[in-house]
């Protein structure tokens, strides 16, 4: 059975309300981490388990007053790495304002070709998805790049109490709590309902993809069909930790979403995504 985290399939968006960030230094390096556990149930007995580990190297190339120029990459990437991943190393503009922005597309769209002509395929097979020991895209877009940097990087917050905070699958954004200070850090947290049509659009998608995969004729419209009636609920709990300087090092969200099927079964599913953002030391420091 092909297993597919639908909550993983909607668009990577930063969450995000304005910017806490310091001055950066040109040649800090900083690792990203993601750790995302998700645990099915149905009609509370278990379904299915997954477990996702992903890491990236953050490099700060350059300053100045548009942005932060950046450098994202794989750490310790082998050979084989260089020839499955042709996105990294990403070069992205964070400005000031707004989202990434890709700066080496030019030099991604060769390595992308490079990469279809090794895999023995054309740009028909771009956009399809195909299995091996999971539901992998094939991306040929250099914009792609975005999208993997944003698995492991959570964007601009700005920690403060009461400071409006957003995530893409929720209804509306709410104030973060600050729910502890000490000479570690601070605790922030929020709570977030669920946008049900984002559960649904995602579990759309998660069927789509499989019939691709199967092989099985399957339009959007019955996708949508067969979840149109679902009653979806659920709630996003994220917490923030922060470092002596008051900047952020883990954000963890528990994602929990409730599916009530029209046959009266309920399928739940909670998803724990652990962010982690540290300083790598410099040599010699």
């Amino acid at each position: 059975m092909i297993r597919i985290a639908t909550l993983l399939l909607l668009p990577v968006l930063s969450a995000q309300a304005g910017t806490a960030e310091p001055k950066p230094r040109i040649g800090d390096m900083y690792r990203l981490e993601r750790v995302s556990e998700s645990i099915e149930q149905r009609d509370g007995g278990m379904a299915g388990s997954s477990y996702d580990r992903d890491a990236l190297i953050e490099r700060v190339i350059a300053t100045g007053d548009t942005g932060t120029e950046l450098e994202f990459d794989l750490p310790n990437p082998t050979a084989q790495d260089r020839d499955i991943t042709w996105q990294l190393p990403a070069r992205v503009l964070r400005p000031v304002n707004g989202p990434l922005r890709l700066l080496n597309a030019a030099e991604l769209q060769v390595r992308a070709d490079r990469w279809l002509k090794r895999a023995k395929l054309d740009r028909t097979a771009c956009g399809h998805w195909v299995f091996t020991w999971t539901a992998v895209r094939i991306e040929c877009d250099p914009q792609s790049a975005i999208a993997m940097i944003g698995q492991v990087d959570w964007g601009a917050v700005e920690l403060r109490d009461g400071a409006s905070y957003r995530s893409p699958l929720a209804r509306a954004p709410a104030p973060l709590t600050r729910k502890s200070t000490g000479p570690g850090g601070a605790t922030f947290t929020v709570d977030l309902a669920i946008d049900p049509d984002k559960i649904r659009e995602g579990r759309v998608e998660a069927d789509l993809v499989t019939a691709e995969i199967m092989r099985k004729p399957l339009t959007r419209d019955e996708a949508v069909r067969a979840h149109s009636n679902e009653d979806i609920s659920g709630t996003i709990a994220t917490t923030f930790d922060t470092d002596p300087d008051g900047q952020p090092w883990r954000r963890t969200t528990v994602t929990r979403a409730v599916i009530k099927g029209t046959d009266g079964k309920v399928e739940t599913r909670t998803t724990t995504e652990t962010l982690t953002r540290k300083l790598v030391p410099r040599r010699g420091s």
